[in-house]
């Protein structure tokens, strides 16, 4: 379970690259999602839309509400009910106690990817090439000068590309790769593996 700002293109073309990341996404055009891969695909957790941060608050409200095991349940379509074990990045309020809290009744703990491991984190492959079908997009209307997307209409098309059957079989091949990405780097002591 990770999360993305989804985009990373405004409406200039070399808007994404070097600039810090308020600059490159302005709130008007960012869209925090977090959201999760299996090999049965993608599911979103939460759409995050008046910030660019999810906080402790917002995320144990998120898991209280069910819809993290709604999620769960998604992308593990013959598993009804946990317990569940979630691979999840660094994110301080992953963990924070009222998190913890709200995880404990529903069976779900947390496995940590290691800090500097993208190779052992499928979901941010995932994000990777929402990034890029994004931008794609983005600079395909700014080539044909059509005007830029509000909030809205954005949303709308970010939600239109993870339905898309394109998304759902890049999320199942990049979590289909996790199980090979471990044997790698278990059978090189430890060490990152090569994707």
């Amino acid at each position: 379970m990770s999360g993305v700002c989804a985009n990373h293109a405004c409406n200039v073309p070399a808007l994404a690259g070097a600039d810090d990341y308020d600059k490159q996404v302005p709130l008007s055009r960012a869209i925090p999602l977090w959201g999760g891969v299996s090999q049965d695909g993608f599911a979103a957790v939460l759409w995050h839309l008046d910030s660019k941060k999810t906080n402790k608050e917002d995320w144990s409200q998120v898991v209280r509400d069910g819809k993290l095991t709604a999620a769960l349940r998604a992308l593990n379509p013959k598993k009804r009910r946990g317990p569940w074990t979630v691979l999840c990045d660094n994110e301080g309020f992953l963990r924070a106690k009222t998190s913890m809290a709200a995880y404990s009744p529903r069976s779900i703990t947390l496995w940590s990817v290691p800090p500097k491991s993208p190779d052992l984190n499928p979901v941010d492959m995932f994000w990777g090439w929402l990034r890029k079908k994004l931008r794609s997009m983005d600079l395909e209307d700014l080539r044909k000068k059509r005007r830029l997307l509000d909030k809205t209409a954005y949303v709308a098309r970010v939600k239109g590309v993870l339905k898309s059957a394109k998304a759902q079989t890049v999320a199942k091949n990049v979590a289909g790769r996790f199980r090979k990405s471990c044997k790698q780097v278990v059978d090189r002591n430890w060490a990152a593996a090569d994707n």
